[in-house]
């Protein structure tokens, strides 16, 4: 059975299963303690972003706990990556200003995985990021058993997949200690 969920649910359109597709100016408010303990792919504040603008959110002391090391999961699936951000699992088409995240991020991988303090995954770019920082700590357990997962780590975001634009970044900074530890089992 799948471990229990517990803390905050990362937004996306649930209706439709698919990538959140709005707007959020937090107009300098900040989210404090957000807390999320999950196995989910797409793990963040917003679970997946397609297009809009994110300005003036500042994500105070977030602590994500991570387990994708349970038996439960399908392994043999090679395209299955999991995607982990402060603000979001992953983005595209997107605008990040003025943002800011601070806090853990702790996690055990089996599987595909890209991380970062901000965004995990940027794909198709056209996105741009400016005026935004992370003081994150990362700690990663990969755990390899019969999987050879990749696993990318960055203080801002994971991995830049873009084809022909890549990713904007403007004054903008990362913090933080990365961590990780390989074990086989």
């Amino acid at each position: 059975a799948p471990p229990s969920l517990h803390g905050f649910m990362p937004i996306y359109d649930m209706e439709n299963d698919s990538d959140f597709l709005g707007s959020l100016d937090g107009r300098g408010h900040s989210i404090s303690g957000l807390y999320m303990e999950s196995y989910l792919v797409g793990l963040g504040l917003f679970s997946k972003i397609d297009g809009g603008t994110f300005t003036n959110i500042n994500l105070v002391d977030i602590e994500y706990q991570v387990n994708m090391d349970a038996s439960f999961f399908d392994f043999t699936t090679p395209s299955l990556t999991h995607t982990i951000g402060g603000l979001a699992g992953s983005i595209k088409n997107a605008t990040i200003s003025g943002v800011s995240v601070t806090g853990t991020i702790d996690g055990t991988f089996r599987k595909n995985t890209t991380l970062g303090g901000l965004v995990g995954y940027t794909n198709e770019a056209n996105s741009s990021i400016d005026r935004t920082y992370t003081d994150v700590d990362i700690t990663v357990s990969r755990s390899v058993g019969g999987a050879n997962p990749y696993i990318h780590i960055g203080g801002l975001f994971g991995i830049d997949v873009a084809s022909t634009t890549p990713l904007t970044i403007r004054k903008s900074y990362a913090h933080g200690d990365i961590l990780v530890n390989n074990s086989n089992g």
